[in-house]
C-alpha cells in the first residue's frame, strides 16, 4: 500500500494532469468516445466528480471516526462543461486538503466507503488507482500517451489484488485451476480460480500468463487494452487470457 505522502503527491499530480487537459478541450472533444465502453469524455467527468468528492467525504468520513457511508456529488447530464470541470476541480482540492490534514493516529483509520469500512491506507491506494487509470482513459480518448505512471502501477497492482474477489462477483464463474498472471518488469499478479471464485495467490503457478510493459499488463487487466495488442504477448492458455474480464469484469 502506498504511504499518506506519496498517495497525496501522486493524487495532486494526476488531478493536476486531468484538469490541464479538461481546460484545453474544445467544445468537440466532450463528446468523444472513450475506451469506457458507452461513455464520451463528459461521461468519464462527470464520473470522476462523483468519485472524486466521495473519496474526499471518505476521508473526512475516516478522520471524523465516521460510520455513514461516503457519498459524492452528482451532477446531471444536462450541466455544461464549465459545471464539470469546476466540480471536479473543486473535489480534488478537497480530497489533496483532506489527505493532508491526516495524523500519523489516522493511519489506523478506517475510510467509510459506500461498499463497506476500508483500512484508510488501502482507501487511498485505490484512490490513487482511480485517479491514475481515469486519467488513462482521458489521454487514450484524446490519442495523447496513456502509460500508468510507476505509483500508480503500484497502486494498482495493489488495488487489484486486494479486490479481485469482489470484481469477480460480477463475473461468468471461475473455471476451476485456472491461473491468470500479468508480468511486467516490477509486476507478478497472480489471480487464480477456485471453487467458483477468484483471488489474487502470489503462489499460484500459471495456466496463463500475459506479458509486457508493467502499465500495460495492468491496462489489460483492467480491461483497458485487448490482449492481442501491441506489446502484449501470452504464454499458455491463449483462451483464458482473452475471456478473462468474462471472469473478473471492471472496475
Amino acid at each position: 500500500m502506498l504511504d499518506t505522502a506519496t498517495a497525496r503527491t501522486a493524487l495532486a499530480r494526476e488531478w493536476t494532469d486531468t484538469l490541464d487537459r479538461l481546460d484545453a478541450l474544445d467544445p468537440a472533444g466532450w463528446d468523444r468516445p472513450t475506451r469506457c465502453a458507452g461513455w464520451t469524455v463528459a461521461d468519464l467527468v462527470r464520473h470522476t466528480v462523483w468519485g472524486v468528492s466521495m473519496e474526499a467525504d471518505a476521508v473526512s468520513g475516516a478522520r471524523a471516526r465516521r460510520d455513514t457511508p461516503a457519498d459524492g456529488t452528482t451532477v446531471t447530464p444536462s450541466a455544461g462543461v464549465s459545471v464539470l470541470t469546476t466540480a471536479l476541480r473543486a473535489a480534488a482540492a478537497d480530497l489533496v486538503t483532506g489527505i493532508g490534514a491526516l495524523t500519523p493516529e489516522d493511519e489506523d483509520a478506517q475510510a467509510p466507503m459506500p461498499y463497506g469500512p476500508v483500512p484508510l491506507p488501502m482507501a487511498l491506494t485505490v484512490f490513487v488507482m482511480e485517479a491514475g487509470v481515469h486519467g488513462s482513459d482521458l489521454a487514450h480518448a484524446l490519442g495523447e500517451p496513456d502509460v500508468l505512471a510507476p505509483d500508480v502501477v503500484a497502486a494498482t497492482a495493489t488495488s487489484l489484488a486486494a479486490f479481485v474477489p469482489l470484481l469477480a462477483s460480477n463475473g461468468s464463474g471461475a473455471p476451476d485451476g485456472a491461473v491468470l498472471a500479468a508480468a511486467g518488469p516490477s509486476v507478478d499478479l497472480r489471480i487464480a480460480a477456485s471453487g467458483g471464485s477468484w483471488a489474487a495467490d502470489p503462489e499460484a503457478t500459471p495456466t496463463a500468463t500475459v506479458r509486457g510493459s508493467d502499465s500495460d499488463v495492468l491496462l489489460y487487466v483492467l480491461g483497458r487494452i485487448p490482449v492481442d495488442a501491441p506489446g502484449l504477448t501470452v504464454e499458455g492458455d491463449t483462451e483464458l487470457a482473452a475471456r478473462f474480464k468474462q471472469y473478473v469484469p471492471g472496475p
